[in-house]
């Protein structure tokens, strides 16, 4: 099996209540290209949310990029 076709990369948004966090999935690509221009987008459009791209392989998460936000 090709290893291309068991990544994937996912932009994910932190999604919070009054009690707890999590991140939701909102973006999935193949293409780490159309990834990039996906999470580029969604953190100038929503500048005060929190974003993350990352690359998936096989389940195996690995954070590929999120902006510093102190």
């Amino acid at each position: 099996m090709d290893a291309s076709a068991l990544k994937r990369y996912v932009v994910k948004q932190k999604v919070q209540t009054y009690k707890t966090a999590w991140l939701e999935e909102v973006f999935t690509s193949p293409c780490h290209r159309e990834a990039l221009s996906s999470y580029q987008s969604l953190t100038q459009e929503f500048p005060d949310s929190y974003f993350e791209l990352t690359e998936e392989i096989q389940n195996i998460t690995c954070l590929a990029f999120t902006a510093y936000k102190g």
